[in-house]
């Protein structure tokens, strides 16, 4: 997941959105769930207002309501037996559009109860509507039902909400946690430009020490824990250094003093040499 952010920083910010996006959509579907079910309830509601509705009325008066006031735009009332089905639709100028049987195949392979709860079907081009039954008599089923277009374009106008509401939060989320990292870091990043410094210095061939350190802002949290002890170590380098240095001093020191020591005996040692040497003098032959 983080492959391609290789920084600190980077896999901070994107595990915080990342979080942040998950919950975001978990609550969001949550709700979508919770005001799905409560606007379906509602619906079933006025369903069961129109089939009481529907119920009370004799078929004169029913056929009169149909191409009349007094049902929802929308209302589908529906006759199905083993001989077929009948429906017709109540469309938005208050009248009685004939449903076709292909729509119908739903209703007929079902079998119907009296009170029995609502039930969604996909009615063609018609789209889903929630269908109770009215009446039963032998074979003959009297269904009424309404349409949830209007759930349907609630819950998605809802949804289109919260996933706005979502990336706005996703990017102030992604704003605040890199600010919160920038102050968070910013010892970090002074360290690793301590440390950079240290590292361009020619230490092994100069008198240098190694004086930078780090400014320690809050000693009791864990960065500043870790300045600490990035200063000791410093101090550590620093101190072997100076002791290197005093050691090759002391070093050269001695080998200054041996060798004027010794100069003085060999240049004796070469002059009596070069004198017996010139007047042929005689010597032992332990000194030969």
């Amino acid at each position: 997941m983080f492959n391609g952010a290789r920084s600190l920083r980077s896999r901070l910010i994107i595990g915080s959105v990342a979080l942040t996006g998950v919950a975001g959509v978990a609550i969001g579907a949550a709700s979508l769930i919770g005001v799905r079910g409560f606007l379906v309830n509602q619906l079933d509601e006025d369903v069961t207002q129109t089939a009481a509705l529907v119920r009370s009325l004799a078929a004169d008066e029913l056929q009169s309501r149909i191409n009349g006031p007094g049902l929802p735009v929308g209302t589908v009332i529906a006759i199905t037996n083993y001989g077929g089905s009948q429906a017709v639709y109540l469309d938005r100028r208050a009248h009685a559009d004939r449903i076709e049987d292909s729509d119908l195949e739903g209703l007929r392979r079902t079998v119907w109860a009296d009170n029995q709860a609502a039930q969604t079907f996909v009615l063609g081009d018609f789209g889903a509507y929630r269908m109770m039954s009215v009446s039963n008599k032998g074979d003959e089923h009297v269904i009424v039902g309404l349409p949830t277009l209007a759930v349907d374009r609630t819950v998605g106008r809802i949804g289109l909400f919260i996933m706005g509401i979502l990336v706005a939060v996703l990017g102030a989320v992604a704003f605040a946690t890199r600010k919160v990292i920038d102050i968070a870091v910013e010892p970090l990043t002074m360290m690793r430009e301590t440390a950079n410094r240290i590292a361009k210095l020619p230490l092994e061939s100069s008198d240098l020490g190694v004086t930078d350190r780090v400014a320690i802002v809050d000693p009791d949290t864990e960065v500043g824990q870790l300045g600490r002890a990035f200063n000791h170590m410093l101090d550590n380098v620093d101190e072997a250094l100076t002791a290197r240095r005093v050691s090759e001093a002391k070093m050269r020191q001695f080998v200054a003093d041996a060798s004027h020591e010794l100069r003085t005996p060999l240049t004796a040692i070469r002059g009596y040499s070069e004198l017996t040497r010139r007047h042929n003098m005689d010597v032992s032959e332990d000194v030969r």
